[in-house]
């Protein structure tokens, strides 16, 4: 497997803004890790040493509340960065992070990452257009994850999001293969009652289910259902 560059990354353009030394630099210091399905890439108030792309596959930032219940904050797929508040101000990361499906993460070491941004104007100023960036692609997804909608708007708005935002397989099936357990947490409900909720999606032939994996059949008809 060969080394990652990071070019692809979302918020940050190596490719454009590192000088040529930088560029060879990360390309010889960075790892490509494999991470399985559930997998911990790091924990709340961890302070990190590295920071993380995501090359393949999903992943997931969650908080833990007082009472030790699990909530999802945000999804990430390809080409997504991670760790880089906690990297940059060196403090503890804000949120956990965890591998929703099999994922190729690109592992990069904190001290090159913050000598780039020492030394590189254009790369720090490209750095905070990302934190913008970001900032824009959670306001898109908040009417998901902290929305008043009923639960039934929001499960059809958030298969339209994991459509939309990662895709389907070879198959047709959607990638972002999330468990009932997360599509319950990031809803705020019981597994059983987004069990019973796809079941009426696939009666009205709005989805197709095969054991673990949902098919979007009709993303119009969930759209107008999240737009209730």
């Amino acid at each position: 497997m060969e080394k990652c560059t990071l070019c692809n990354a979302s918020q940050i353009n190596y490719a454009k803004n590192l000088s040529k030394n930088e560029h060879d630099e990360v390309k010889k210091t960075s790892t490509l890790i494999k991470v399985d399905k559930g997998d911990t890439i790091f924990l709340e108030d961890e302070k990190l040493q590295s920071l993380y792309c995501i090359q393949e596959g999903v992943c997931k930032f969650s908080k833990v509340d007082d009472n030790g219940k699990e909530h999802i904050v945000k999804l990430l797929g390809k080409g997504e960065l991670m760790g880089r508040s906690s990297v940059i101000s060196n403090k503890g990361a804000a949120v956990s992070a965890k591998a929703v499906t099999d994922a190729v993460l690109c592992q990069v070491g904190k001290k090159l990452f913050l000598q780039c941004l020492t030394k590189n104007n254009v790369f720090c100023i490209d750095v905070l257009k990302g934190f913008i960036t970001d900032q824009k692609n959670d306001e898109a997804s908040t009417k998901i994850f902290c929305s008043r909608k009923k639960i039934k708007n929001r499960l059809a708005g958030l298969l339209c999001y994991l459509l939309d935002r990662f895709g389907t397989t070879e198959n047709g099936s959607l990638t972002a293969r999330l468990k009932r357990e997360d599509m319950a947490t990031i809803l705020g409900t019981s597994s059983e009652y987004v069990i019973n909720i796809l079941q009426q999606f696939k009666s009205q032939r709005l989805i197709r289910i095969h054991k673990r994996e949902i098919f979007i059949v009709s993303r119009n008809g969930l759209l107008s259902v999240s737009n209730n």
